[in-house]
């Protein structure tokens, strides 16, 4: 039982070694993807969406602009309802 524990706690400092040297790595490389997201869009998405919006009827157009913001209010609602239920679970882990 004693060998069991001693793994446990070994490969528990592991994991938490391993996690403090990945962590800087998955934040750099999170970083660059957003930029890089960020950059296609406004290249790539942008535009054609612009111009689809020149294209459609005012009425489409505003009832397409109501409904992104109350998605966005949704979104952000939900963010804060469940960021502390996250940061709880990630603790309890």
């Amino acid at each position: 039982m004693d060998s069991v524990r001693s793994a446990t706690d070994n490969a528990r400092e592991t994991v938490r070694h391993a996690a403090e040297a990945v962590a800087p790595k998955v934040a750099l490389a999170a970083g660059q993807a957003r930029s890089t997201v960020r950059g296609q869009y406004a290249a790539r998405v942008a535009p054609r969406l612009e111009q689809a919006r020149e294209t459609l009827p005012p009425a489409v157009d505003m009832a397409a602009a109501r409904a992104a913001h109350r998605t966005r209010e949704v979104a952000r609602t939900a963010g804060e309802y469940a960021a502390p239920r996250v940061e709880a679970a990630r603790t309890a882990a």
